[in-house]
């Protein structure tokens, strides 16, 4: 196992020419302007007497979470199987052109989902449903995604989004959730009746938003200079980094996830498989290597795959973290003999990684 010290040290050693850059968050991973209330779990009356906002009805099995103390975040809610949720949102935002933008709002969460953005209003049908809430405007929007790995041939599960946009008094309200395809497609009427359920109960204005902020993670990071960043935009990817060797190349990049992801036993073996190796049956099966990024620390796979019939062969680095409710992954994946010639360089720059907090003015 690699231990913070070990890394540290490496980390000292040998330092190249460097290049340090912010990695800003993503738009469409948060809901990035106001939220309407401080997170509590809406009901009719709270313990003040006071009225909510909004109400709803949610179906058995969700499990409403404490709240968070995002200031984007009005509720948090798990679905889905027991051993590996996913998260379901409830956002609101004041009622900007931009958040009552239809269009605006679906083609971030295309971006989201790697998806080609749409032109006009007219090819909404898509991707959009309206759905009957008293005296509201409400919109399903119901978007699949490609597969996890971008790499991915065999067919493997797509991710899915279901959202839904409510025109609420005086704010914009949005349900989200994104998870792996077949299991949030199970939850698709499940989903519209929590939707058809909620209500604004006509005895309270809605208080106006309290401030703003996001609740996402970001990164600060070093790049060796011998890494060459990929101008071309990948789905799924924030950044790639390109490193090349006469005839042989790695490709490095980061992905970052909110929610669930599948469990680490699929993932594990989607990974295997692209470089050649047979799935596993037990986690124990599959070696892993302690990494830290700064003071986070996290795991490390490293599969080597067998060689072709000209003799080369494909290896993938892969190190995983988890800030709060994002996933991160590191991956760097090319020939065999040039991925083991930059394990250590792959560690370093992991090493100087930092995750930086959302400000909480």
């Amino acid at each position: 196992m690699l231990m913070l010290g070990a890394i540290l040290m490496i980390g000292c050693d040998g330092d190249e020419a460097i290049r340090v850059y912010d990695a800003p968050p993503d738009e469409h991973e948060h809901e990035h302007e106001h939220a309407a209330t401080a997170p509590q779990p809406p009901t009719a009356a709270g313990g003040s007497g006071m009225v909510r906002p909004i109400t709803w009805q949610a179906p058995a099995g969700w499990q409403i979470q404490p709240a968070s103390g995002s200031a984007t975040r009005f509720a948090t809610f798990l679905i889905g199987p027991a051993d590996d949720p996913i998260d379901l949102t409830v956002v609101a935002l004041p009622a900007t052109n931009m958040s009552r933008s239809v269009l605006a709002n679906v083609n971030r969460w295309l971006d989201q989902m790697g998806r080609e953005r749409l032109e006009d209003v007219a090819q909404f049908d898509r991707y959009i449903k309206p759905i009957e809430l008293p005296g509201l405007r409400a919109l399903l929007v119901e978007i699949a995604g490609p597969p996890l790995d971008d790499e991915e041939e065999d067919g493997d599960p797509e991710q899915l989004m279901l959202a839904a946009i409510i025109q609420g008094p005086r704010l914009v309200w949005f349900v989200k959730s994104v998870g792996p395809y077949p299991v949030l497609a199970a939850e698709r009427q499940r989903f519209a009746s929590f939707v058809r359920s909620i209500r604004f109960p006509a005895t309270t204005p809605t208080k106006p938003p309290i401030s703003e902020s996001s609740d996402v993670v970001t990164i600060r990071y070093q790049v060796p200079d011998h890494w060459h960043k990929d101008p071309q935009q990948r789905p799924m990817r924030l950044v790639t980094f390109i490193v090349e060797d006469g005839s042989r190349r790695a490709d490095m990049w980061i992905s970052r996830f909110a929610g669930s992801v599948g469990s680490p036993l699929m993932n594990i073996n989607r990974w295997r498989r692209q470089v050649g190796l047979p799935g596993i049956d037990d986690l124990g099966q599959q070696a892993t290597e302690d990494i830290s990024a700064g003071d986070t620390t996290g795991s490390m796979l490293d599969l080597a795959g067998p060689k072709d019939a000209a003799g080369r062969a494909s290896r993938l680095l892969i190190a995983l973290f988890n800030t709060g409710n994002t996933k991160w992954f590191f991956r760097m994946h090319g020939d065999d003999q040039l991925v083991a010639r930059e394990k250590e360089t792959f560690v370093q720059f992991i090493g100087r990684v930092q995750f930086v907090e959302p400000s909480r003015e």
